[in-house]
């Protein structure tokens, strides 16, 4: 840790920490200017952007932060690093690409689809994805989504069961809530309406019962695994045709513009025009 906080950070990467310094827990004290938290927030962010390829990724803030609540910034470090790099828990979430993250994403629809296929089908009526829900629970681990207590709690199962505890509790999160997100009338109810019961959830019990209970054992790390090959197989697919259909549209707008070039004249291209006026101008003189 402590070398690779004397690192050099690629630039990008250190404009992005320096903004999210303020967004990190801006009620709490200890990460006000000044505090020494804040500043081991901002030196284990700086050592993990300085060790790991794709530098710093938004929503790594707050899992540092809390960390540094309980554990030494050196500590903090390496839990960070080995939950981030972990595939027991959230690797391949933060590179550029952020591909699992995507992968994970098109697994829960998956789960929805399966579980709760109402809750689904209104969300693609109001063109909501369960995506624009819940990503954030597993970018952040939970954190600036739920009260803290609530998170704590449920970094206890996540630390105990990986990511699959990320889709158990999401899953029985919907379930709960599958009431309202079936009867809001709009995109913007049924958004705020989610957020709200998440930042308000102080007793987890019911949810946590019903993910421990139903959601969890369902979802075995081989079923997991299985879900994120098909899922992966299909969105490199959709990759494919996209890219292949953007080759057909280039292709097609060159041949537009080769077609709509210079009109061409009798005479021919300005070369050969030229020429004739020489020749032209020659023949005149001799002619005179």
């Amino acid at each position: 840790y402590e070398d690779a906080v004397g690192r050099e950070v690629p630039a990008n990467s250190s404009i992005a920490i320096e903004k999210d310094m303020d967004r990190t827990f801006p009620d709490c004290n200890q990460f006000n200017k000044g505090e020494p938290t804040r500043d081991e927030l901002y030196n284990v962010l700086k050592a993990y952007s300085a060790v790991n390829p794709d530098g710093y990724c938004q929503g790594l803030n707050f899992i540092t932060g809390i960390l540094l609540l309980f554990l030494k910034d050196g500590e903090a470090f390496e839990v960070l690093n080995y939950v981030t790099n972990s595939a027991f828990y959230n690797a391949g979430y933060y590179g550029m690409s952020m591909s699992m993250c995507n992968t994970d994403q098109g697994v829960l629809e998956e789960l929805v689809q399966s579980e709760l296929p109402d809750v689904l089908q209104r969300l693609k009526d109001l063109n909501v994805t369960v995506t624009d829900l819940c990503v954030k629970w597993f970018l952040c681990i939970f954190v600036d989504s739920f009260p803290l207590k609530t998170t704590l709690v449920l970094w206890d199962f996540y630390l105990l069961h990986g990511i699959r505890f990320t889709f158990a509790f999401t899953m029985a999160f919907l379930h709960t809530h599958q009431e309202v997100l079936t009867t809001s009338p709009d995109l913007t109810t049924i958004i705020v309406s989610t957020r709200s019961s998440a930042s308000n959830l102080t007793s987890p019990r019911a949810i946590l019962e019903l993910a421990v209970k139903k959601y969890l054992p369902q979802l075995t790390s081989s079923k997991l695994a299985s879900l994120r090959e098909q899922v992966g197989e299909r969105l490199e697919a959709d990759k494919k045709e996209k890219e292949a259909l953007r080759q057909k549209l280039r292709k097609q707008r060159e041949e537009r513009e080769a077609a709509a070039g210079s009109p061409k004249t009798p005479s021919g291209s300005p070369k050969s025009r030229l020429k004739g006026i020489m020749s032209f101008r020659k023949k005149g003189k001799k002619d005179g």
